[in-house]
């Protein structure tokens, strides 16, 4: 079974690479029911699936002692014989938990990009016109940091974790490099360029420069939970990419992007059961997961795109997790931020990246600010940068 799936995975990634990112609708069917896609079991998670604030503890009452009787040749004491009475000890109450902070947004979300749903949709696609395109933080985020910190997870480390889309290197890599990039109108955001630009290990200059172990070309949501696609010089035997990522790095947050590969492979139950596993691997260590929904197109499995993207929505709501939703933001771009083939996101060919305007043309320089403005966000009111 094991040689199977090996052999499954290789077909199925090694036609995605030849396609860069996209596989052959001819063949997809014959790779596709192969028995390697049957998804493992899922861990279980450290953290509950779902978090109860639990700011009020419950306190069981000491019972009431009862009194004993005085021995009868005890004196009595006279008025001026009267000692001074000692407090009785009472049960200490349980330290209440500090409160997450509230919900708070970027200082200052991209405008213009939050245009009303057109007439007559419904289902997902309403749920995705609903959805905020800059996410905001509930107290579970808050507590995956703080059980990060305690395991030693770095507030200033990011990784990414995707397909082509995100192992290209229009995405985020020119922040990394001074020269490389424009800010424009979102000058502030230096700041949380500067937060991430520290050295996340021994020759990588920055989270921005790291060449993430779990994005790569073709990658699905199975792919980076097999160690068939680890990298052999950096990964221990038996590890699996995601694994791998976090170990080698050591992040407080990871920005993941996945299904629009899965959409050419699997169907919505099994992309359901693997990225739940990805999600609950990353909560499990203490990384906060930034879920981004991805753009469709009509003349690409546009129905089964929107319905992955729907499973993105009801993860992120069950783990109470942010999700940059993209999908909505690039409704406003030509094409709908997609290039002809309706699967791959728009960018500037030099991979220069300018928030001058730029970010209303190509999907990715659009990707890139609401990233940045969402790091941005976790470093103010979570990480404490």
């Amino acid at each position: 079974m094991k040689q199977w799936r090996g052999l499954g995975l290789i077909l199925i990634l090694g036609l995605g690479l030849l396609a860069g990112c996209r596989l052959d609708p001819a063949v997809i069917p014959t790779v596709a029911v192969l028995p390697s896609l049957t998804p493992s079991p899922l861990p279980r998670p450290t953290l509950p699936p779902t978090w109860t604030p639990t700011d009020t503890p419950t306190i069981t009452p000491s019972p009431t002692p009862t009194p004993t009787a005085t021995p009868s040749n005890t004196p009595t004491p006279t008025a001026t014989d009267t000692p001074t009475a000692t407090a009785t000890p009472t049960a200490t109450n349980p330290p209440r938990p500090t409160n997450p902070p509230r919900p708070v947004l970027p200082a200052r979300p991209p405008a213009g990009f939050e245009g009303g749903a057109p007439p007559g949709v419904s289902g997902v696609e309403a749920r995705l016109w609903a959805l905020p395109v800059v996410p905001s933080f509930s107290g579970r985020v808050w507590r995956i940091f703080a059980a990060g910190q305690a395991a030693g997870q770095r507030a200033n480390v990011f990784v990414r974790v995707g397909d082509c889309h995100t192992a290209t290197g229009a995405y985020l890599e020119p922040f990394g490099t001074p020269g490389r990039y424009d800010l424009g109108p979102y000058a502030e955001l230096q700041a949380v360029i500067n937060f991430y630009s520290v050295s996340p290990r021994e020759g990588v200059g920055s989270s921005f420069a790291q060449t993430s172990l779990a994005a790569s070309s073709a990658f699905n949501a199975a792919a980076v939970l097999d160690s068939t696609w680890s990298n052999p010089a950096l990964c221990r035997p038996g590890e699996v990419p995601l694994n791998c990522e976090y170990r080698v790095m050591r992040p407080a947050v990871s920005v993941i992007m996945l299904g629009s590969v899965d959409v050419q492979i699997y169907d919505t139950n099994t992309f359901r059961s693997f990225m739940t596993q990805v999600v609950q691997t990353t909560i499990n260590q203490g990384i906060i997961p930034v879920l981004t929904t991805f753009p469709t197109g009509p003349n690409y499995n546009e129905p089964v795109a929107l319905e992955v993207n729907g499973i993105i929505l009801d993860i992120a709501q069950q783990e109470q997790i942010p999700v940059i939703n993209l999908w909505r933001a690039a409704r406003s771009l030509p094409e709908g931020g997609l290039q002809e083939d309706d699967f791959h996101l728009t960018a500037r060919s030099d991979n220069f990246q300018s928030f001058n305007g730029d970010e209303r043309l190509y999907a990715q320089t659009l990707r890139n600010l609401l990233t940045l403005l969402t790091l941005d966000g976790l470093r103010q009111n979570v990480l404490g940068g």
